[in-house]
């Protein structure tokens, strides 16, 4: 898979888990939902199913994923990651792929994107 195949990946999945949210939440909002409910567990189940078959597909075998969507609010936390002695600000999904890259047990090189 090439760097661009693997950054258009990468965006299908940030624009279906940032939509997803999205409507969860304005959903929640109109009807009051519970966040532990039934409706919310389920999306949050298929983000995790799209989140980890994107993970696969990508080679991110560190969770980089998780993190980006979780710990750096999908870039907007814009924190800095340490491979080797290299600092990284991680703000979109081009820096999230060097990370991945870089984190690869398969890369031997510096990392393409």
């Amino acid at each position: 898979m090439t760097p661009a195949e693997k950054l258009a990946a990468l965006q299908r999945w940030a624009d279906a888990i940032t939509t997803s949210d999205a409507h969860m939440d304005a959903l929640n909002k109109l009807m009051g939902l519970e966040p532990e409910g039934g409706t919310q567990t389920m999306v949050q189940r298929l983000q995790d199913v799209a989140t980890h078959a994107t993970a696969d597909l990508v080679g991110d075998m560190d969770e980089w994923l998780q993190w980006y969507r979780f710990e750096n609010a999908m870039g907007k936390g814009k924190r800095t990651c340490l491979v080797g002695k290299k600092p990284k600000r991680v703000r979109n999904l081009k820096d999230l792929l060097w990370m991945i890259e870089a984190t690869s047990p398969s890369s031997a090189t510096e990392p393409t994107a």
